[in-house]
This record gives structure tokens, C-alpha cells and sequence, in this order.
């Protein structure tokens, strides 16, 4: 059961993170906005849900579902909203919507977009579509053509979130000095 809603919130959260770092215009920033605030608190809500969302459960959890404001208040789009999310994972079916994890994802230009704004080296949509436009393809790219650029905050940046702990795998010296 934790398995199924486990899937559910962290698609849920990988979509919310797509809505807030992936947008390319400022038009998308603020439909987006409100809709990764209220996602946030859906996704908190699925984490601690007592019953497993499956095809069999469906019929009466999304009663219990849509009594939840922050679930209900995004059903009223014209794509169904977070229920009709929530409903396809449930019944292990693709999302389909235009703005789906998959369909962002592959779209190149969002999809550096977001890996730019990921960095939170004070990079915003803009300067990371201009980068695009000239030519530059990952944030890897960025980070490694970063003294070619020009860009010394995504230096910084890399450096400062770069993996720690245990579970991160080391950088070399020479990783390391690459970067600074």
C-alpha cells in the first residue's frame, strides 16, 4: 500500500518541481505558482493517506479525496486537475496532459531550464533560455563551460551544491578544482 501512495506523492513532487523550475515565460510563473503551493500540500496529504490508492480502492477514496480542499480546488481546470493525476497513477495509467512530468521533460528547452534553476546558482529563466538559444545543452555543460561563459555564480553554485555525505560519491581534486 505505502508503495502505491509512495508513487503517487513522489510523481506529485517531481511534477511540482517541473511547474516551479521548468517554466519558460513569466506567464507560466504565475499560472504555475499557485498550482506548486496547493501540489505541495496534496503531496503531504498522499505521504500520510491510510489506504492504498489502487484501481479497487479508487471508487471510494476519491470520494474521501475530493472532500480535501486543496485536491478539490485544482479539479475545476480543464484537464481534470490533481484528482484526475491521482486517478491515473492510481489505476497505473500514464498521465496525459500537456503538462505532465513526461511531456516537460521532453522538451529540451525546459528541461535545461530547470536543471539551470536547480543549480540555485542565481540563474533565472531567462538567462538560462539565452544560454540555450547559444547552445549550451546540460547543466553539466554549463558548469563545465562555466570560465568559457562567463558565468562565475554557476561556479559557485556547483560548489556550494555540490553531493555531501555519505551516499554522494567523492569529487576528485581535480573534479573539484575543475568546477572552482
Amino acid at each position: 500500500g505505502d508503495d502505491r501512495n509512495a508513487r503517487v506523492s513522489g510523481y506529485l513532487s517531481d511534477l511540482a518541481s517541473w511547474w516551479e523550475y521548468g517554466t519558460l515565460t513569466a506567464e507560466e510563473d504565475l499560472k504555475y505558482s499557485r498550482r506548486v503551493a496547493a501540489l505541495s500540500k496534496v503531496v503531504s496529504l498522499i505521504k500520510v493517506w491510510p489506504v492504498a490508492l489502487t484501481r479497487e480502492s479508487w471508487p471510494r477514496e476519491e470520494r474521501k479525496l475530493r472532500r480535501q480542499y486543496h485536491v478539490a480546488d485544482e479539479s475545476k481546470s480543464s484537464t481534470g486537475g490533481t484528482l484526475a493525476i491521482i486517478e491515473a497513477l492510481a489505476h497505473e495509467r500514464e498521465v496525459e496532459r500537456p503538462d505532465s512530468v513526461e511531456t516537460w521533460a521532453a522538451d529540451e528547452r525546459r528541461a535545461f531550464v530547470r536543471s539551470v534553476r536547480l543549480l540555485k546558482c542565481g540563474l533565472g529563466r531567462k538567462a538560462a533560455l539565452e544560454l540555450f538559444e547559444g547552445g549550451v545543452r546540460s547543466a553539466e555543460e554549463l558548469v563545465s563551460r562555466s570560465h568559457e561563459l562567463g558565468v562565475a555564480a554557476v561556479r559557485a553554485g556547483a560548489l556550494k551544491y555540490a553531493p555531501v555525505g555519505p551516499s554522494a560519491s567523492r569529487m576528485s581534486k581535480e573534479e573539484t578544482e575543475t568546477i572552482a
